[in-house]
C-alpha cells in the first residue's frame, strides 16, 4: 500500500502474521527497483553474458551491502513478494523501449517518475490487465533502457488499479530468448532471482523440463504453482486466519490475506497530501486506519522522502471516519506515536483525489503531544 520508494516498511514483529507474508530471509522493503552506481560497468551491457548481466543489474548497491554487513541488520524478504498480488505484469521489447525511450523528453514527470501514457502501444500483457499509463522510476527506467540495449525483453510489474492509481512500477524483470531471467534493481539479484532459479532447479530435478522463465509466468498466472513455490519456500507456513488478528495489529492489504469479502465492502481513495514544511523533519510514519477493521499503508515524514505531491491509498468504510496516527520510523504499529484525528469522506468526493491537510504551528513530536493532549485535531480535509 505505499506509494513511495522511501516509505517506511510496516514491519509485523511478533505479530507476523499479520501482515498475510510468510516469514522470510532477507531484505522486506523492495517495494520498486532502485538504480544502482555498480551497473555503470566499464563493459557494454552488449559485451556480456545474459547470466553476467542480469548479476550485475540486480546487485547490492555499496550502501546496502554495508547496510547489510551490519550486524543489527535483520530485514526480511519474501522472494515470491512481487509475484503475489493484485498485480498487472506487462512485457516491453526492445523495439518497445526505443519507442517509449524517444518520448521520454515528451513524458510527464510526476513526482519524481516518468510517466508514458497510452503504454498499450509498446508493451503485451504478462498478466493481469493493460495499465493505461507507466510511472516509473528514472532510476528503475535506466536499469530497463540497459537490459533493452543487450536485446533482451523486459517484464514490467505494475500496481494493479484495485489497490492505487494504474501504472506505478514495482518490478522489472530481463528475460532472456533461451529462457532465463533477472529482476534489475538493488539487491534484486540475491532477493529475488537467486531463490526463483534455487527454485526452479529443484523442480527440474523432479523432472520438469520448463525454463525458468516458463515457471516465472506460471508464478503470475497458476495459483497452484504460487502454492507449490511457497511450500517450497516455507514449508512449515501456515498464516493465521485474518479473522482471528487483532485488528489493531493487521492490516487492509490485498497483497496479504485480508479477504476479498472485506475489501469489497470498502472504497480505495486517494488522499492528496498537503504536508507543512516542520512535519518532513519528524522522521515517523504517517498511517491511516479503520478503527475495530484495521491499517492501511503509511507515508514517511522525513527529510528524504519529502515531496512536492505526497499523496497516500486508503481504504475507508464509506460513512464512516477515516483515522490517522503516527508511528515510529521503524514501522511499529503496536506502540503509535500520536493520533491526529479523523475524517469522514462525503460519499459523493470518494471517486475524487481527497485532498488532506495537517495542520501548521507544529515543529516537533512534543507539539503533537501537547496539541493532542489538550483535544485538538491535527488533520482536515480541505476544499
Amino acid at each position: 500500500m505505499m506509494r513511495q520508494t522511501s516509505a517506511i516498511l510496516l514491519i509485523c514483529l511478533a505479530v507476523a502474521a499479520g501482515c498475510g507474508e510468510p516469514p522470510a530471509t532477507g531484505d522486506a522493503d523492495t517495494t520498486e527497483p532502485t538504480g544502482l552506481e555498480s551497473t555503470a560497468a566499464t563493459d557494454s551491457t552488449e559485451a556480456v553474458s545474459a547470466a553476467v548481466l542480469a548479476e550485475r543489474l540486480g546487485a547490492c548497491s555499496p550502501e546496502s551491502l554495508a547496510l547489510r554487513s551490519d550486524p543489527g541488520y535483520a530485514a526480511e524478504i519474501n522472494p515470491l513478494w512481487s509475484l503475489s498480488g493484485n498485480r498487472d505484469w506487462v512485457s516491453i521489447d526492445p523495439a518497445g523501449v526505443e519507442a517509449l525511450e524517444a518520448l521520454r523528453g515528451e513524458a510527464a514527470i510526476e513526482a519524481a517518475r516518468i510517466v508514458f501514457e497510452n503504454p498499450g502501444l509498446y508493451v503485451t500483457v504478462v498478466s493481469g490487465a493493460m495499465p493505461s499509463q507507466l510511472r516509473v522510476l528514472p532510476q528503475t527506467w535506466e536499469l530497463v533502457t540497459q537490459a533493452s540495449d543487450a536485446g533482451h525483453e523486459v517484464w514490467i510489474g505494475v500496481k494493479s488499479a484495485l489497490t492505487t492509481s494504474a501504472g506505478d512500477v514495482f518490478a522489472a524483470v530481463m528475460v532472456t530468448e533461451d529462457g532465463e531471467f533477472g529482476f534489475l534493481g538493488d539487491c534484486q539479484y540475491p532477493d529475488q532471482t537467486e531463490p526463483l532459479l534455487h527454485y526452479h532447479a529443484d523442480l527440474a530435478d523432479q523432472g520438469d523440463t520448463r525454463t525458468p522463465v516458463d515457471v516465472l509466468r506460471a508464478l503470475l498466472i497458476n495459483d497452484a504453482q504460487m502454492d507449490d513455490a511457497t511450500a517450497f519456500f516455507y514449508p512449515t507456513y501456515e498464516p493465521t486466519p485474518w479473522a482471528e488478528l487483532d485488528p489493531d495489529l493487521r492490516f487492509l492489504d490485498p497483497f496479504s490475506n485480508t479477504p476479498r469479502e472485506v475489501l469489497a465492502d470498502l472504497t480505495l481513495v486517494f488522499l492528496a497530501l498537503e504536508i507543512p514544511e516542520a512535519w518532513w523533519d519528524l522522521d515517523v510514519g504517517l498511517c491511516t486506519k479503520i478503527a475495530g477493521l484495521g491499517w492501511n499503508g503509511c507515508y514517511a515524514l522525513t527529510p528524504e522522502s519529502k515531496s512536492p505531491a505526497p499523496d497516500l491509498d486508503a481504504y475507508v468504510a464509506p460513512g464512516e471516519p477515516l483515522e490517522f496516527w503516527l508511528i515510529p520510523e521503524t514501522g511499529d504499529i503496536r506502540e503509535p506515536l500520536a493520533y491526529l484525528g479523523s475524517i469522514v469522506i462525503p460519499e459523493d468526493a470518494l471517486a475524487d483525489d481527497i485532498p488532506v491537510r495537517l495542520v501548521d504551528d507544529i515543529n516537533s513530536l512534543a507539539d503533537i503531544e501537547a496539541a493532542t493532549g489538550r483535544g485538538e485535531t491535527l488533520i482536515a480535509l480541505t476544499s
